[in-house]
């Protein structure tokens, strides 16, 4: 890497999605927003191998079919739980994969905590326009 180079970090699934696949099928993930594991295991290495260069983390919160899906309210008390307590001072950015959680309540916690959000050309996404849309409190009805 050169001087100037920024780079962009995802989170691995371990520490972001709620469920994980296995030989059994998808099971409830225990290290699911684990901070713990999270800094020790994946935000002071990336720190310490990609310091000057790290300009971010990504945390994809995997898609959730209606029938495994929690209120936007309990994603955002997760999200506000989980980013009130991991180290300060890197940017974060959230990629939100199901529509239903791109809603105020997430958004209010995103912005609280000075993340960002990452709007993606996703299978069950509404088209780009319509995510921002969504963000900034406009109409669906576009």
């Amino acid at each position: 890497m050169k001087e100037g180079d920024l780079l962009l970090l995802k989170v691995p699934q371990v520490i972001i999605a709620r469920k994980l696949w296995s030989r059994a099928g998808f099971a409830e993930n225990d290290t699911y927003l684990n901070v713990g594991i999270f800094t020790r295991q994946f935000y002071d290495p990336a720190m310490e191998i990609l310091g000057p260069w790290l300009h971010g983390f990504i945390f994809e919160l995997e898609y959730h079919p209606k029938n495994d899906r929690f209120p936007p309210a309990k994603l955002a008390q997760d999200l506000d739980d989980f980013l009130s307590k991991i180290p300060k001072g890197t940017r974060s950015h959230n990629e939100l994969r199901t529509e239903a959680y791109l809603a105020d309540p997430v958004f209010d916690v995103l912005k609280r905590h000075g993340v960002g959000l990452v709007f993606s050309h996703w299978t069950w996404l509404p088209p780009l326009w319509k995510q921002f849309a969504k963000v900034k409190g406009e109409s669906d009805e576009l």
